[in-house]
């Protein structure tokens, strides 16, 4: 709803009084009808008889009227101009006769006027007062009146005179307030009507600054919920993977003592059976000869090869000497081969481990390790043993191979 209007009234004296703004206009209206209604109170019942004492009642109609238009929002300037004048025509219609502006510099000695002199002096007050010719001077009250109205406009006194001035001064003064507040009520109507788009304008931003800023929360909170899933996820995957990965060691840990033991064992023992081997090469060697250089030094033996039971002996030496020489071989080659295979166990236990740290690894590659490390192991010392064969390097790299692959 606009505050701006264009509407003016004039009073009996003939002094017009434009409104740029609807709350100026309304506080006038309220103080002459305050005015005048304490007025009428104070002079009881000779107050319907004294001119303009009523004649600010209609202003209360105008007031009542005009608080049910302001009820209507969508009006507009040209709107409120219509709706005022028609209120004018209605309510105020006859006013420049019927009301008498309140702040007019005799308007208190007119009142006092009235009460000393009764409505016949008041009326001859305001005739003088408005140079108009002064009805029933043959009465005592309109003859007083018109003498107090003298004696407070053209009374010869220096002291009359004076306050005569100060009169004129004072109303000079009030004309002036009364236009610079018509002047100061415009100024403040723009203001509040900028102070209310600014309020609007700010809210509305406000709002959007809310929304957008509840938005970009919610977004964050489900980004950072959504994170958390994520990695909350992973987290209990890689404890799942690190508590099976401490389930394994608990169960390979013992096996891969045993095998570093064993690997030591059979180290040790393809030494001792190595060097019994060389000393009994040696041996061999040392008697072989020996028995050549004395067959070849002194000739004929009584126990020569050419004769049966030198055959037969020497036949038994030395297949007793190839029977040890190939025992002894084999378990020297079969210490160091079970050393190596406990050696590669030990080793593989280490690689399944690792494979098993990562979650990605491939489960044939872990079944390979598994078959290698508790298949049955190969002496050498029987000719047809057999178990399953230990993976070689070529085996892990393409079952670890078929997992990349696999994966990508």
């Amino acid at each position: 709803m606009t505050d701006k209007i264009n509407f003016s009234i004039k009073d009996a004296f003939g002094k017009t009084f434009d409104f740029s703004t609807l709350s100026h206009l309304k506080k006038f209206l309220r103080k002459e009808l305050e005015f005048w209604s304490e007025q009428k109170a104070q002079l009881g019942t000779e107050a319907k008889n004294i001119p303009f004492i009523d004649g600010a009642n209609q202003f209360s109609s105008f007031i009542n009227t005009l608080k049910t238009i302001e009820a209507e929002n969508d009006l507009t300037e040209e709107d409120w101009a219509a709706k005022l004048q028609s209120l004018k025509q209605n309510h105020l219609r006859g006013i420049e006769q019927q009301w008498l502006w309140s702040d007019h510099h005799f308007v208190t000695a007119y009142i006092e006027c009235a009460k000393t002199h009764g409505p016949l002096g008041a009326r001859a007050f305001y005739e003088y007062a408005n140079q108009s010719p002064i009805n029933n001077l043959n009465r005592c009250e309109a003859l007083a009146g018109a003498i107090a109205a003298f004696e407070f406009f053209d009374a010869p006194d220096a002291h009359t005179k004076r306050k005569t001035g100060e009169k004129v001064s004072l109303t000079n003064l009030r004309n002036s307030f009364l236009e610079y507040q018509g002047e100061l009520f415009s100024d403040f109507s723009t203001f509040k009507e900028k102070q209310t788009a600014w309020d609007k304008l700010s809210r509305k931003k406000q709002i959007k600054r809310y929304k957008a800023q509840k938005q970009l929360g919610q977004k964050l909170l489900s980004d950072a919920s959504d994170e958390f899933k994520s990695r909350m996820s992973q987290w209990e995957s890689d404890i799942s993977n690190l508590e099976q990965v401490y389930e394994d060691k608990l169960r390979l840990e013992k096996p891969a003592r045993y095998w570093d033991k064993a690997a030591k064992k059979f180290r040790l023992q393809g030494i001792v059976t190595t060097v019994v081997l060389l000393a009994l090469v040696s041996l061999g060697i040392i008697k072989i000869s020996s028995i050549v250089e004395v067959w070849m030094l002194r000739g004929e033996t009584p126990l020569s090869l050419a004769s049966l039971q030198g055959a037969v002996l020497f036949g038994s030496l030395a297949a007793i000497f190839a029977f040890g020489v190939r025992v002894l071989s084999r378990m020297a080659f079969s210490s160091f081969h079970l050393m190596r295979d406990a050696e590669e166990r030990h080793q593989l236990t280490h690689l399944y481990l690792s494979l098993t740290n990562e979650t990605e690894s491939d489960e044939r590659a872990r079944e390979i390790i598994l078959q290698a490390l508790f298949s049955r192991s190969e002496t050498g010392l029987l000719a047809n043993e057999s178990g399953p064969s230990m993976p070689g390097l070529g085996d892990l790299a393409r079952g670890v191979s078929r997992n990349s692959s696999g994966n990508s």
